[in-house]
């Protein structure tokens, strides 16, 4: 049920953080979804758990 007129988030899965996998990401996060990615590489999860890309020339 939705309450004070708040739209519900859809929760999305991104698996793979690479250059085209972060990128949708983002552009899901910048559209009001919940989404929650997965990657092998434990350090690209901690970088971008940190705010930051680990894709060169990427923002």
């Amino acid at each position: 049920m939705i309450t004070n007129q708040q739209e519900a988030l859809a929760n999305v899965a991104v698996i793979g953080l690479g250059k085209i996998g972060l990128t949708l990401a983002a552009v899901f996060a910048n559209n009001n979804y919940n989404v929650y990615g997965s990657d092998i590489n434990k350090d690209v999860v901690a970088t971008i758990n940190q705010g930051k890309s680990h894709i060169v020339n990427e923002p």
